[in-house]
């Protein structure tokens, strides 16, 4: 008998803090209109503050120092540096940032090769617009164990 493959909801976490303050988070997406509506979304949530956006996951790990992101939601399709090898630069570098995968694939695979470089989450673009809001809440209070 096979084994299940790993989920996303299997994973141990911890609270990251139980800090009263706005969770900080940056969006890096290729599409300036998908990442027009991340940054809208964010800001009208009253617990979360963007941060920041980038159109490539260039240069990832010195922005999420800079601007303290803590959650940081990436595209998995994009120019420049592979975003799976983004996704585990800023989880080596900046284990305090939790990484939410954001992709138009949601396939068994994709969901396999996202938690395997370190995100926590893998949302779907087919999704609705609130379903990244609700993973971003999902991860604001957790931190996968050492």
């Amino acid at each position: 008998m096979e084994n299940p493959a790993p989920s996303f909801a299997a994973m141990e976490v911890k609270p990251i803090s139980n800090s009263p303050s706005r969770t900080r988070v940056m969006c890096i997406d290729d599409s300036a209109d998908m990442t027009e509506m991340l940054v809208t979304l964010i800001r009208n949530e009253t617990s979360l503050e963007n941060v920041g956006t980038l159109d490539s996951a260039d240069g990832v790990v010195d922005e999420v120092r800079r601007s303290g992101a803590q959650v940081l939601v990436i595209d998995l399709t994009m120019p420049g540096v592979p975003p799976l090898e983004a996704i585990r630069d800023v989880c080596r570098e900046v284990p305090s940032c939790q990484v939410i995968a954001f992709s138009g694939y949601d396939d068994l695979a994709t969901q396999q090769a996202a938690m395997s470089a370190g995100a926590v989450e893998l949302v779907s673009k087919r999704g609705e617009p609130g379903d990244v809001i609700a993973a971003i809440h999902r991860v604001v209070g957790r931190k996968p164990t050492l």
